[in-house]
């Protein structure tokens, strides 16, 4: 934004928060980083995940909105349908604390 700017000016901005997975590259469509509005989510364990990729608020639902943590539901966990998959914000792990920034999704 270019202009002379004065006391008092501000910038409001809007970003969407809604579930999305992001493309990480075209050779390897079947990897992708899980975000939520701007904040890119991390898994706490290496997980292979199927689902529809366009829906992923119907598989992946919230378990505490003020730490924004997410959970697959059952069922969506390749080989291990038992399993549910857990994800917060990647700036909210610790250092040394293991986390996967990007999934397999079939």
């Amino acid at each position: 934004i270019y202009r002379k700017w004065k006391a008092g000016d501000e910038i409001i901005l809007h970003f969407p928060k809604r579930l999305e997975f992001q493309n990480i590259d075209n050779k390897n469509p079947e990897i992708k980083a899980l975000t939520w509005g701007p904040l890119a989510l991390a898994g706490t364990d290496l997980a292979w995940l199927q689902g529809d990729c366009s829906s992923p608020d119907k598989w992946i639902h919230s378990v505490d909105r003020e730490n924004i943590i997410f959970e697959t539901k059952p069922g969506h966990d390749r080989g291990y349908d038992h399993l549910q998959r857990t994800f917060k914000p990647y700036a909210d792990f610790k250092e040394m604390e293991w986390y996967y920034l990007y999934v397999r999704v079939f």
